[in-house]
């Protein structure tokens, strides 16, 4: 009896033909790493985004600055919690955020060009355990961020 040879399921076939350029999320927001980190925090809450690709003049991703780089930053210069009870004010404040996104950004390890497979974005992404992936264009200037969640979002959409 012929051992019967397994097939790739039909998801891991498709991944391995779409592209990320059909389900990455177009016009990243950028910033440049002379940005405030207090205009970092105040595009995070007013775009509801949790990090952004840091690009050089010409729009070639240098970092990613993300809501993480910022906790790891006041956490390290021992800016902590002050207690409220008492003085009117109720919850926690964290102290005053400044600096410059350079300060904190982590340097990019890698891009994506929009051609990428679906299946290839996914194994470079856990491989170096990121969340999001600047994408770039041909002439490497930023065009989308690819996230995580971008890919599980195209795993749950009906077969295709």
């Amino acid at each position: 009896m012929a051992k019967k040879k397994l097939q790739p399921a039909p998801q891991v076939l498709a991944a391995n033909r779409a592209r990320i350029g059909e389900i990455m999320t177009r016009g990243a927001i950028t910033v440049r790493a002379d940005t405030s980190l207090e205009q970092l925090v105040g595009l995070f809450l007013e775009q509801g985004i949790s990090r952004v690709p840091v690009v050089d003049d010409d729009g070639r991703a240098i970092g990613i600055a993300s809501k993480t780089d910022l906790v790891v930053d006041q956490y390290e210069r021992g800016d902590t919690e002050i207690s409220q009870t008492g003085a009117g004010g109720r919850g926690r404040h964290v102290h005053e955020v400044s600096g410059l996104v350079r300060d904190i950004m982590t340097p990019v390890a890698f891009t994506l060009g929009d051609t990428t497979t679906i299946g290839e974005a996914a194994r470079r992404m856990l491989a170096d355990n990121v969340h999001a992936v600047p994408v770039t264009s041909g002439d490497g200037r930023v065009i989308g961020v690819l996230s995580a969640t971008d890919i599980v979002a195209w795993v749950a959409t009906p077969a295709r």
